[in-house]
């Protein structure tokens, strides 16, 4: 199989200024082609956990407290617990039922 007619049509990008055309696109284009270029070929020098694109890029969704979002963990966690003990009271009251049952089955 021959390359012959791949390399003549080849030929007419040979006397592209590379730096002119880089030098004329916009920010959006350099960012697209800096994507398309590290999907085509990675920098395998780079960890692995690095060369991911940036997906982290929007806007903030609104203004940040942290005096009160300490104080709605504090009130969940206080929340979370109250339930935990509701839950585990609930089973062994319903354990010892079970028991007694199991119990009262066996006396007969």
């Amino acid at each position: 199989m021959s390359n012959f007619g791949y390399h003549k049509q080849l030929g007419k990008y040979e006397d592209i200024d590379e730096d002119e055309l880089l030098a004329s696109l916009t920010n959006e284009e350099i960012q697209e082609l800096e994507k398309v270029m590290a999907e085509i070929e990675p920098d395998m020098n780079i960890p692995t956990g690095l060369r991911q694109e940036d997906q982290t890029a929007k806007q903030p969704t609104g203004t940040f407290c942290r005096e009160a979002l300490l104080k709605y963990w504090e009130n969940e966690t206080h929340r979370l617990l109250e339930l935990g003990d509701k839950v585990v009271s609930s089973f062994i009251k319903g354990l010892k039922m079970s028991l007694n049952l199991e119990l009262s089955l066996k006396c007969l």
